[in-house]
């Protein structure tokens, strides 16, 4: 009797924790980047499109297909794009970088070459995507290959302003990350 009551205890108790299991692992990648974009509108006049949440939703969604693509840190492209353009795609800056990404000129006509589509949203996540991998392949770090993608060609550079603009970035994305890992605690 009390072993059948330990075995229906038992059984009750994995049942519950099933039902309350999958709601904290059913987060995917597109729902951890849509909350950080969520969370990230706080800190920054964002691009009004993105209060929206279906525009916000197919952001996250471009930027895990872009970093999946080519093996890049959906987090880090998140925290690229916050601090480079504030999530606003048509954002053109003094030295004619453009787009989410804030891409140079040069990379560009790369990405128009390799096929990407930068009048849209998912080819300008997928240039950047992309030029960072092909950046972190040629200089053999992240931090370095984010150093030469942000315009200056080189992997290694002197400029502290340059070194704390790359170690932000970083920063920003190990900070998501961590976020993320709270936020699911809380569900």
């Amino acid at each position: 009797m009390k072993q059948a009551m330990l075995i229906l205890l038992w059984s009750a108790l994995l049942l519950l924790a099933a039902l309350i299991q999958p709601r904290a692992d059913a987060l995917t990648m597109v729902d951890k980047i849509d909350y950080c974009i969520k969370y990230l509108m706080r800190f920054a006049p964002a691009s009004p499109i993105y209060k929206n949440a279906e525009t916000r939703r197919n952001l996250a969604n471009d930027i895990v297909q872009g970093a999946e693509e080519h093996g890049q840190d959906p987090f880090l492209l998140t925290s690229i794009f916050f601090c480079e353009s504030t999530f606003n795609y048509a954002a053109l800056s003094e030295r004619d970088e453009w787009g989410l990404g804030q891409v140079a000129k040069q990379w560009r006509s790369k990405c128009k070459n390799h096929g990407f589509d930068i009048g849209k949203q998912l080819g300008q996540v997928r240039c950047t995507s992309w030029a960072i991998k092909i950046e972190t392949d040629r200089c053999g770090s992240v931090s370095a290959g984010l150093t030469s993608y942000a315009g200056w060609g080189r992997c290694n550079t002197k400029s502290e302003r340059k070194q704390w603009q790359v170690k932000r970035r970083l920063k920003l994305a190990e900070k998501l990350r961590g976020f993320n890992a709270l936020q699911r605690r809380l569900y």
